[in-house]
């Protein structure tokens, strides 16, 4: 229950950092760019969604080869399993 509760808080804290982060962004941009900042503020957001989309992918392919050596060579075997310290 301790481990959920620190989880949920360093969630909450990475939302806020990344809210802020992007508020303070867009508004050097619009500061940089007073014709056509919102052109490109909308850019920046496409190039930004564009790497977490890819950021997904490579956790999703992690994911699969960690699968498939589990069911090879077992459960002491996966990429994760050589930083779990716990």
């Amino acid at each position: 229950a301790a481990r959920s509760g620190g989880a949920s808080g360093m969630q909450a804290t990475a939302r806020l950092f990344g809210q802020t982060t992007g508020a303070a962004l867009v508004a050097l941009m619009f500061a940089a760019m007073p014709v056509g900042g919102t052109t490109w503020t909308l850019v920046g957001n496409w190039a930004g969604a564009a790497n977490a989309s890819a950021g997904s992918r490579e956790a999703k392919v992690i994911t699969y080869i960690n699968d498939q050596l589990t069911a090879w060579a077992g459960a002491d075997r996966t990429i994760s399993g050589a930083f779990d310290f716990a």
